[in-house]
Parts: C-alpha cells; structure tokens; sequence
C-alpha cells in the first residue's frame, strides 16, 4: 500500500512539473482520518496539486476517527466515533505528528468537529447522543465547558461556523433541517429564535459549509440530489435564497468554499465528481464551465479547499484514495491522479 501511494504521488509529480513548470508558492499539508484503519495519514501538498508522504505516515489514532481541526500551538485534534474520544497530536516541523498525553472523552459518536476563529473553543457534534460537546482549548489542553453537551437534533451530521465566531451551525439528517446557535464568551450554546431551519424540498442534509464572507451557508442534501442555500443576518438567523435548493450531481455529501466566497465545490458521493459553482453577489449560484468533474475514485466523503485556493481535494471512500484537483481562476478544476490513504478515509483538513 504505501509503495503504491509513493509511486502515486512521484506520477502527480511528474505529471504537474510537465503542465505547469514545477509548480510554485508554500507547502501546505494535508491530513485525512481513515475510519477503517484507525489512523491519520498525513501529506505535503503544492500549489500545483503534487504531494508527498509525512514522516511516520500514518499515525495511531483512537477507533473510527472521522474529523480533525487544527488547533493553535501546532496542535492537530481528532475525534474517534468507535471509542467516544478526541486524539491529539504535536505538529512537528515538516508537518509529522507526534501524540499528545491521552485521549479526552466525548460523548456517543462524534461526527463532526469544529473551532472557533480565535482558537479558544472546540465544538464536538454527538451523531449518537443527539448532542453538541465543547471545550475550551489552550495549548492542546481540552476542558469541557459549564453546560456541555448541549441539546441538538436526532441525526446530528456536520457543523460550520461563521468567521465572526458567533453562530454555530449543524444539519439534522431524520429532520432535514439546520439548527442554528449563538455562542457566548464563555462557549455556551443557545438556540436562534427561527431554529431549526427547514433546508424545503432538501432531504438528507449532510455537509454544510459558511462562506469565509460569513454571508452564506450552503448544506449538501445527500437524499435529494441538491444543495440548499441561505443568507445569514446579523443575528445568524437564515434565510432560503431564491430557487434554493439547486440542483447538485447524486447525493451529494460535503461543501466547500474558495477563501474567496467566489467559488463553491459539491463532492456527490454516487455520481463520483464534483460540482463547482460561481457565486454571484447574492448568494445566487451558477454552474462552472466544465461542471462536474469526476474524482476517478468511488464513495465519496469529503472535500476541502486549500486555505491558498489553489487545489481542491475530495476523499474516496469506496476506493481509499483521495483526488488532488488543481483550480484557474474562472473557479474550473483539472484532476490528478488519484492517490492511496488509509482505509475508508472521512475527514479532511488542510493547514499552512
């Protein structure tokens, strides 16, 4: 498996340097949980779509990680569905992981996880206990808040916040809705006035992305081939844009924005590809020339897009691969090989 992936990885290589020059800007790195293997892989990633192998690729994680954030101090945190805990690890320099001391409990089946802007608190979504964990962070240490964990929907899937740090966000799956938090100074949860939000004619909400403006939020309904759009006010209560929802390509699953708000990517877990959108100036999106884009893989479950807006990754579940895809300006994505990760891989981050 792992000559396989280096091999991999020396074609996209090879293949980019030929397109494109070699390629320039900063190396960013990459890590993905791998559900199945109970493991994080971790990867250098270019401007120009290559990527490498960390050192000590892969590393022990706790059983069934599904997502990751990284966290200020050069900490990477990892929430484990099968044993109900987050993993922590050091950053190195060259971007390889060290463990942290242990793991800290959660509550039933964490899914999703997020961190605020400022660093200061981590939001755990509880698939199984219908719940939102939170903990204050400093310096890799994690303490559950007064409170925690704090109510939510049956179906719990994915959580976003705003770039404000006020609103938190989760899509229910049982209810096809969004519920909406404020959050206090002191990480607190409470509930919008107009919470939870019907995502209409959108079955299944799954992933769910605010764009970096913090004017939009987007969810990705896996059982009705669409993807739901809102405003969001200054009171983080939403509101359905015209029209929404917009046609996507076969359950799509995840959502995720340039840094420029500009461009919006779908990953569609049955039809294998990506769906990409220009985002006008009310929210309004447009399908990309050459929209969708096949991921070469199969069983999608994630994507992401660098923090640069040079590349965007979507992770193969089926075939335990993930597509590295470079992106112009006008927001059209060009693929790469597909390259090998652990088993079942389901979450994504990508870091400077």
């Amino acid at each position: 498996m792992k000559s396989r992936s280096v091999l991999t990885a020396v074609l996209i290589l090879i293949s980019s340097m030929a397109a494109c020059g070699g390629g320039s800007g900063s190396t960013l790195h990459m890590y993905i949980t791998n559900a199945g293997s109970a493991s994080v892989s971790g990867f250098s990633l270019q401007s120009d779509g290559s990527v490498g192998n960390l050192t000590g690729s892969p590393y022990t994680s706790g059983n069934t990680p599904t997502a990751l954030v990284v966290a200020p101090g050069n900490f990477l945190l990892e929430a484990n569905a099968g044993d109900n805990t987050i993993s922590r690890f050091e950053i190195q320099s060259g971007g390889f992981l060290n463990p942290f001391e242990g793991p800290t409990n959660t509550a039933l089946t964490p899914s999703s996880m997020v961190i605020n802007p400022a660093g200061s608190f981590v939001f755990i979504a509880n698939s199984g206990s219908a719940n939102i964990s939170v903990y204050s962070y400093s310096a890799g240490a994690l303490t559950e808040i007064s409170g925690s964990p704090f109510p939510a929907q049956t179906g719990t899937a994915q959580l976003t916040i705003t770039p404000s740090g006020n609103f938190l966000y989760a899509t229910n799956q049982a209810a096809s809705s969004i519920s909406g938090y404020s959050i206090d100074s002191t990480g607190a949860l409470t509930p919008l006035a107009g919470s939870p939000f019907t995502t209409g004619v959108g079955q299944l909400p799954v992933g769910i992305a605010v764009s970096p403006s913090g004017s939009f939020l987007y969810a990705a309904n896996r059982g009705s081939n669409n993807v739901s759009g809102f405003s969001i006010d200054s009171t983080g209560n939403l509101t359905p844009l015209s029209n929404s929802p917009f046609t996507a390509g076969t359950a799509p699953i995840g959502v995720a924005w340039d840094p420029s708000s500009s461009f919006l990517y779908v990953v569609n877990q049955s039809s294998a590809d990506v769906s990409g959108f220009n985002i006008a100036s009310d929210g309004t999106p447009t399908p990309i020339s050459g929209s969708p884009w096949t991921t070469g893989g199969r069983g999608e479950s994630a994507i992401a897009v660098d923090p640069n807006g040079d590349t965007v990754v979507t992770l193969n579940q089926a075939t335990n691969t993930l597509t590295v895809f470079t992106k112009d300006s006008s927001g059209v994505l060009k693929a790469g090989f597909p390259v090998d990760t652990g088993t079942a891989p389901s979450g994504i981050v990508i870091t400077k």
